[in-house]
């Protein structure tokens, strides 16, 4: 990993601990975390990456206009058990699947991570469960393929998606 990796990294860290409860900041490092992803992945020519980190800055910089505008976020409360099942099924699905299987829910994990950050970027508190399930089975992909420290990543963007998920429904029980 090169200092450029290591600073994305830390931004993004960053960045995911601010949106608990400072979206607009959340979202700012979010940009620029997004930013240093495209030249990273611009030189692993990476280019489903490159397009993910393009549509990153975007949803972030209309976040972080909404978050500055003082714009009221919809936080709305429908999560069910569907979360849970969607859960384990990941996980059963990765634990026993062949390698060809494995670019299947590699793919899909780069759509559920469109789909949070749409979820996301509308205020809705859904996206944090969309973001732990992401996080969870993208953690035990990267652990199966070794690379411990993408899955110690977002293992990390685990816990900060549960301290968010649990920030934004107290803020919900106030309403």
């Amino acid at each position: 990993m090169n200092f450029l990796e290591g600073c994305c990294i830390a931004i993004s860290l960053v960045a995911t601990y601010c949106f608990g409860d400072q979206p607009f900041y959340g979202a700012l490092l979010s940009i620029l975390s997004s930013f240093l992803g495209l030249i990273i992945y611009y030189q692993y020519q990476a280019l489903g990456h490159m397009c993910l980190n393009v549509y990153y800055v975007l949803a972030f910089s209309q976040m972080a206009y909404r978050s500055s505008a003082k714009q009221d976020w919809k936080i709305s409360h429908r999560l069910s058990s569907k979360t849970l099942f969607i859960l384990s099924a990941s996980v059963l699905c990765i634990f026993f699947s062949s390698p060809t299987a494995i670019i299947f829910y590699d793919s899909c994990s780069f759509f559920s991570a469109i789909c949070a950050t749409e979820l996301m970027r509308r205020g809705y508190i859904e996206h944090w469960s969309v973001w732990i399930v992401h996080n969870f089975t993208s953690a035990l992909l990267n652990y199966k393929k070794g690379l411990f420290l993408f899955a110690l990543k977002k293992f990390t963007y685990l816990i900060l998606g549960l301290r968010g998920y649990m920030l934004w429904r107290k803020k919900l029980s106030h309403f």
